[in-house]
């Protein structure tokens, strides 16, 4: 938005607004290096599987799974009103069923199921991060870290939003011209995939040291940087793996407390005795007379 939006607005005395947008796909089309018939709808039917050829994958996510159609707005729009939700049905169907495309057939996901199955906004999940720009559009639909409910995001589901970042800008190569926040959020991501592949389990617990010894809680603790996890334990508990009971440290305080004042009551006694005895052992060699 912020790098090619100004290829939209027309300069003063020169280019009107439809000229303006020419000039902008056409910047698009070099940039890419693509031309109109590889953004075609009808370039998604080619099945030949290519590193960076993606698109048919994801409208088949789209047209059984996800929808997540672009539609028109109601007002103030460059894209055309007949562009509705039953449009991509056709689509889909052309794409993925084989009807021609002067059918009326149509092919709608399956949206409620696949909410239903992966839960919604109370996302079935555990192990993933989900990564945002803030400058994505789409990045108010995805998971921001806060369910359905108002309470916070579990620890196996973080979320990262990315100041000034646009869509799927964590995913392309590092470059030098990359912001500090993105840098700075690849790595996050990166130290939480290697926490969660150390892992043993489904649980976050296997994370800590000895689970927290079932008298604690594993948590995550995230900084700019990394993550790592370590236990809180609970209210009469501590250590690094929970095992250390209050009570114990207590107990072994009195102990100690003990032991010192028997030994000075030893050292104590011991004198005594030793000037006792060696009283009697003076008055048997030197007798009074």
């Amino acid at each position: 938005r912020r790098g090619l939006g100004h290829l939209l607005l027309p300069q003063e005395g020169g280019d009107d607004l439809v000229q303006a947008y020419a000039n902008f796909v056409a910047y698009i089309f070099d940039l890419t290096s693509l031309g109109a018939e590889d953004w075609d709808i009808s370039s998604f039917l080619n099945e030949t599987v290519t590193p960076s050829d993606n698109m048919r994958q994801w409208m088949w996510q789209s047209c059984t799974q996800l929808g997540y159609f672009q539609t028109a707005p109601a007002n103030n729009t460059l894209r055309s009103s007949l562009i509705t939700p039953e449009w991509h049905y056709g689509v889909c169907a052309r794409l993925f069923e084989g009807a021609p495309v002067s059918s009326s057939a149509v092919m709608a996901p399956e949206v409620a199921f696949t909410n239903a199955y992966y839960g919604g906004a109370r996302i079935k999940s555990s192990y993933t991060v989900f990564v945002n720009g803030n400058e994505d559009p789409w990045h108010a639909l995805s998971y921001q870290g806060t369910l359905d409910d108002g309470s916070g995001a579990p620890d196996t589901l973080p979320a990262i939003v990315i100041a000034g970042a646009s869509h799927c800008s964590n995913w392309r190569s590092a470059r030098p011209g990359d912001s500090q926040s993105l840098v700075d959020a690849r790595s996050l991501v990166s130290s939480f995939v290697g926490v969660f592949l150390n892992s043993s389990s489904s649980s976050i617990s296997s994370l800590c040291p000895k689970a927290c010894s079932r008298n604690g809680a594993c948590r995550m603790t995230v900084s700019a940087l990394s993550v790592s996890a370590s236990c809180q334990c609970f209210e009469g508990w501590h250590g690094n793996d929970c095992t250390q009971s209050t009570d114990d440290t207590l107990h072994t305080k009195v102990l100690w407390w003990v032991v010192v004042v028997v030994a000075v009551a030893c050292a104590v006694l011991g004198a005594g005795l030793g000037w006792f005895f060696g009283a009697r052992t003076r008055r048997a060699y030197n007798p009074v007379e």
